[in-house]
């Protein structure tokens, strides 16, 4: 009583069955075994990716907060289950701590393990026929081999670092951040109208494939570049669009993405205002208050207004996070050198280069130190 017609029905169909001849009662009986089956066999799939999906998206989460040991620990689970991209979110965790020993060690075991498994470049991608834009290609193997480049350049470690940019380019010739990486390259090595044409690339890619871009890391190295190209070009629009445009859009991507917070800062500081620089490194430690290379930044434009008290703090906190950020022991030498210790200087010039022993800047800071 009081069930309504649902309850009626179903009382009905209840009879009707247990009322059947027994053949027919056997057949209902497999056709509902055969549909929970059915259902659970789909589902189990699916609730198997979205709990693998999740343990991704908590790890990257991690990273980017700066929680690097919570990091670690969650990128080395997904590893042993055979999740060969968390070598990436490892080495990241590993080298923004000053691990950079242990994170290259970390990129080369993937890209052996995967090697094996992806002996072939990617075929091209069909651009889609349902007038949908397609995200721009991704290639494991190709990711791995850019990522261990970008750290071999941040080390001065150019031999190794010219043979994996090429690796990645192999693969996935527009590979943004092997781009990057082999720019930066020419113009270290002194191709300057090479480099210049690279960083120009950068411009073009985007105005080219702007919606196929989806991972807000791409988006950076494309800021990157494009900020060299309105150097080297004398382009100041290229700025504004780099920090109203790009990498507002890497933010949208992933609102726990401070590097674009990080690099809009560097910028803004570069054109010397200080207001906007100091928001977004700001907004950068509010994300993640363990980003050694925002307080270098920061030390950096404390230095060039001689608050010299703020840039020292600034510097501690940057070298106890990472104790091999060369650029932070550089900006240390600065500081000694505004307080007129000329000994003290010099020996964080000499721990600088032992990190990044082939950066120009600071071996030049050294031999003018010396004169």
């Amino acid at each position: 009583p009081g069930c309504g017609w649902m309850c009626a029905w179903g009382r009905v169909r209840r009879m009707a069955v247990m009322n059947a001849p027994l053949p027919v009662r056997w057949f209902a009986a497999l056709a509902i075994a055969w549909l929970v089956l059915f259902a659970g066999g789909a589902a189990a799939p699916t609730q198997a990716a979205d709990d693998a999906a999740n343990e991704v998206a908590v790890a990257r989460q991690h990273w980017l907060r700066g929680r690097y040991a919570e990091g670690v620990e969650a990128y080395e689970k997904l590893l042993a289950e055979g999740q060969a991209e968390a070598a990436i979110g490892l080495a990241r965790c590993l080298a923004e701590q000053g691990q950079t020993a242990k994170a290259t060690e970390v990129l080369e075991a993937a890209i052996a393990r995967v090697d094996q498994h992806l002996p072939e470049a990617p075929a091209p991608q069909p651009a889609g026929g349902d007038g949908k834009v397609q995200p721009l290609p991704v290639d494991l193997l190709a990711d791995l081999y850019a990522e261990l480049a970008w750290l071999q350049l941040g080390l001065g470690q150019s031999k190794a670092c010219d043979e994996h940019v090429i690796a990645a380019l192999q693969r996935l010739p527009d590979h943004l951040l092997a781009r990057w990486v082999a720019a930066e390259r020419e113009r270290e090595q002194g191709q300057l109208k090479a480099a210049e044409d690279g960083y120009a690339w950068f411009v073009d890619f985007y105005n080219r494939q702007q919606l196929r871009i989806r991972r807000p890391e791409d988006l950076r190295w494309v800021a990157l570049g494009a900020a060299q190209a309105a150097r080297w070009q004398q382009r100041a629009f290229y700025f504004r669009f780099v920090v109203n445009r790009i990498l507002p859009r890497a933010v949208e991507l992933d609102a726990d993405y401070w590097p674009a917070h990080y690099e809009a800062g560097r910028l803004f500081a570069e054109k010397y205002n200080a207001g906007e620089a100091t928001r977004s490194f700001a907004a950068a430690l509010e994300i993640n208050p363990q980003a050694a290379d925002v307080y270098a930044a920061s030390a950096a434009m404390d230095l060039e207004s001689y608050n010299l008290d703020a840039a020292r703090r600034s510097l501690e906190k940057a070298l106890q996070i990472h104790p091999n950020l060369a650029a932070a022991h550089a900006l240390q030498a600065r500081w000694h050198l505004a307080n007129f210790d000329r000994p003290a200087a010099e020996v964080s010039l000499r721990k600088a280069i032992e990190c990044h022993p082939a950066d120009e800047a600071i071996l030049g800071q050294l031999f003018a130190l010396r004169l």
